[in-house]
């Protein structure tokens, strides 16, 4: 039977009453995880904005709508993967975890398929992927801060979050900078665009 620690973890806090330790550790993750965001929202932003880009037909996710499925897609994806499972101990007796190894790719390969098929659907061909990734970090890095900030007694969750957010950031990048390039060069074939 699979746990969710981050689910007792959260009940926990609130069945004692903790709802103030609850709420400060939500303001510490999203300011700490708000100011990289809003960094490259703005630096995006302004790159839309310069390129003059035309939208794509039909009723699409605009910018805040594309932000707002990446953070929920984050979310799930995050909830999905890694809320259950804990410590285990490995063939050679040394504990591991508290993800396993097929945890984290499947998660990985998730979130990497989920930002590409959101940017894909943005009425923005070269930013609606970006702006996906931006969401799609946000959420799974606050899913994450919630789950591992409530339980930290040294601090380095603190560490361990700017890491998530960097790693889960750039590697989404990545995919969102493959994506816009992909789309634009697919919408540029087209014979209306010709």
């Amino acid at each position: 039977m699979k746990s969710y620690p981050i689910v007792s973890n959260i009940l926990n806090h609130l069945i004692r009453g903790n709802y103030m330790d609850l709420l400060k550790i939500a303001i510490i993750a999203a300011v700490m995880i708000g100011v990289p965001v809003l960094v490259v929202f703005l630096i995006v932003f302004a790159v839309h904005k310069l390129a003059k880009e035309v939208p794509q037909s039909g009723r699409r996710p605009g910018i805040g709508l594309g932000l707002l499925l990446g953070f929920v897609a984050g979310l799930i994806v995050w909830f999905v993967w890694l809320s259950w499972g804990g410590y285990y101990e490995n063939e050679f007796g040394q504990m591991q975890g508290p993800y396993r190894p097929w945890q984290v790719v499947a998660c990985g390969v998730t979130m990497v398929a989920v930002t590409v098929i959101l940017g894909l659907w943005t009425r923005w061909t070269a930013s609606g992927p970006f702006y996906s990734a931006l969401g799609g970090t946000s959420g799974f890095s606050f899913a994450w801060a919630m789950d591992a900030l409530p339980q930290d007694e040294t601090g380095l969750s603190a560490f361990g979050l700017v890491m998530v957010i960097v790693g889960v950031g750039a590697g989404l990048n990545v995919v969102a900078t493959l994506t816009s390039i992909g789309a634009t060069i697919w919408n540029n074939r087209l014979p209306s665009n010709a």
